[in-house]
């Protein structure tokens, strides 16, 4: 998931570490260098689950506008304050979009291939984002699965920041791990 900031003097962008391994893992995109850069030079000398759904910033004005031409990736604005009926009802169209790519498949041409599969790579990693923010809103993932950097809103629909300092505050008192 990507969170692009435009601001009166500089434009950046949060992407979590867990899209910069998945990107970085494709063979169809070639990733700069200075993007597994950033990602180490803010602390994460390695990707793992236990990390990945965390953000760093980029201020790079070329990494910017990599990421921004990204197909693969779920603008967090664009999601934010959806109902889980809505986030449903788009990944359900995504998966449409992307067995239509899978039929053309078949009838392609060499050279249109490659596309046809950049394609349903990309369809399959924005129902994966959509699919774990819907259940972070419904509560299925625990609270900590989605800590925004700081001055980012939280979703208005679904579990609200107060509920989450709410929580830990309660767990914290009564020694139980956080939800």
């Amino acid at each position: 998931m990507r969170i692009f900031i435009a601001e009166e003097k500089t434009d950046y962008v949060y992407i979590q570490l867990g899209d910069i391994r998945y990107i970085g893992a494709r063979d169809d995109i070639e990733t700069p260098r200075a993007l597994l850069k950033e990602a180490w030079e803010s602390g994460y000398n390695s990707i793992n689950d236990e990390n990945k759904n965390d953000f760093i910033k980029i201020e790079n004005d070329d990494l910017i506008d990599f990421i921004m031409r990204l197909n693969c990736l779920v603008d967090y604005d664009q999601i934010r304050n959806l109902s889980i009926k809505r986030l449903d009802e788009i990944r359900t169209y995504l998966y449409t979009e992307q067995d239509g790519l899978r039929s053309k498949l078949g009838v392609a041409k060499e050279t249109e291939k490659q596309s046809l599969l950049t394609g349903i790579n990309d369809l399959e990693h924005k129902q994966f984002q959509i699919q774990e923010f819907m259940f972070y809103k419904s509560g299925i993932l625990g609270i900590d699965t989605l800590i925004l950097p700081e001055g980012i809103k939280y979703p208005t629909k679904g579990r609200s920041l107060k509920y989450i300092l709410d929580k830990r505050k309660y767990d914290k008192e009564h020694n139980k791990k956080a939800a």
